[in-house]
């Protein structure tokens, strides 16, 4: 009887303690991976998710009104343009007037220098048959032709100089286009209408190939979001497609009160504190939503197959080279109040990183630049190589 019973159950017991033994072996290896961070993978793997929108994007290009003269059209509707290529230029008869005076100057300079030039190449000639009383005559002629040679291109420096500058101004009476596109109108009316103070009505209306991204960051996501960010989005109305693009802008006003004018009372109130967010662990994917929305926009280096209106995932990435966001348990914040025995004027806060060496740790120093929503902004002491694990709390 005995023999029945007992090796089933020693086989029982020892199965138990695998199980038990690979929880247990299981867990350290998660709280070890969930206390270590390797720099290289939060830069690629710390993202903010946000739903966006495609949209097409247009420039409206207004005369200044008032004009005494109409504009100089450069494009027609249906053109195809590129970024910085001419629209429109305003007429200032007087700058064409002083450029083709400076040209003709330069020309007759220039003629001058070759008639110069052209005396001293002769006189060179004669030299090599000169004796030797012509020589010092033909010596003493070139020399008061180099003088004339250095007067003649400092005329033309100074000519060209002036020609630069009135070229620089009417450059800059040329409308360029903002981005590559199409133009969709020309407003020909609108055009007649230069002598009008009022100019209501853009004269060119250009529509931008690549498309932009709007969508809304909640309040937590913001802090975390700043213009130049690299992001990437997929379509579910295009299959098998990321596309990559840059964060514009996210704005620090609230989408409704966009929507409806209205500002916070306190928000113009410089007496009033402004409210910080109390210190938390938490990462951002963590963090409870927000009810409260802030508008983004981004802008992709191609838009292949998407129009205006499609419905985007966005994948925003904040943490790059110099400018990593780590969780509070990673950083280590000193108060130093004393140096080499002496009390400090003005304590000194140091911020400190447990970087991994092999089996080995090392507290070191790196710069913070912020503190928010949990995380702190690290600017200067990592690098993609480093590994660190986290403080003791």
């Amino acid at each position: 009887m005995k023999k029945n019973w007992f090796w089933p159950v020693v086989l029982i017991i020892v199965i138990l303690g695998l199980i038990v033994i690979s929880g247990i072996y299981m867990a350290l290896r998660t709280i070890n991976a969930n206390n270590t961070l390797d720099i290289d993978e939060r830069m690629k793997n710390h993202v903010i998710t946000v739903d966006g929108t495609a949209r097409q994007k247009l420039g409206f290009y207004y005369l200044t009104g008032s004009l005494k003269e109409p504009v100089l059209m450069h494009v027609q509707t249906g053109d195809t343009v590129q970024k910085d290529d001419p629209l429109f230029t305003y007429v200032d008869q007087k700058l064409n007037n002083e450029e083709t005076e400076i040209e003709l100057q330069l020309d007759n300079k220039r003629v001058e220098k070759e008639q110069v030039e052209g005396q001293i190449a002769a006189y060179e000639d004669r030299r090599l048959d000169a004796d030797f009383e012509e020589t010092a005559t033909i010596d003493a002629q070139l020399n008061w032709l180099d003088s004339e040679l250095t007067k003649a291109d400092n005329n033309i420096s100074i000519l060209e100089e002036k020609q630069k500058k009135i070229v620089k101004k009417i450059d800059e009476l040329t409308v360029k286009a903002g981005a590559d596109g199409e133009v969709l109108a020309v407003d020909d009316e609108q055009v007649q209408a230069f002598t009008s103070d009022r100019q209501d009505q853009p004269v060119v209306t250009l529509s931008v190939d690549t498309l932009h991204i709007d969508g809304a960051a909640n309040r937590y996501e913001m802090q975390f979001l700043e213009p130049n960010l690299k992001l990437k989005a997929v379509s579910p109305e295009v299959d098998d497609h990321i596309y990559k693009g840059q964060l514009e802008s996210i704005s620090k006003t609230p989408i409704e009160h966009l929507e409806t004018g209205k500002l916070t009372e306190t928000a113009h109130d410089e007496s009033v504190e402004p409210v910080t967010e109390e210190p938390t662990t938490e990462e951002p994917e963590d963090k409870p939503i927000s009810n409260t929305k802030f508008q983004y926009t981004g802008f992709l280096s191609k838009s292949t197959n998407l129009v205006d209106g499609d419905e985007m995932n966005v994948k925003i990435y904040p943490s790059f080279k110099d400018h990593i966001w780590l969780p509070e348990r990673f950083v280590k914040k000193e108060v130093v109040t004393k140096d080499k025995g002496k009390k400090l004027t003005v304590p000194i806060t140091k911020y400190y990183v447990q970087k991994v060496y092999g089996e080995e740790t090392n507290k070191e120093l790196v710069t913070i630049k912020k503190h928010v929503g949990g995380q702190y902004l690290v600017t200067k002491g990592l690098s993609s190589i480093d590994k660190i694990s986290a403080f003791d709390r």
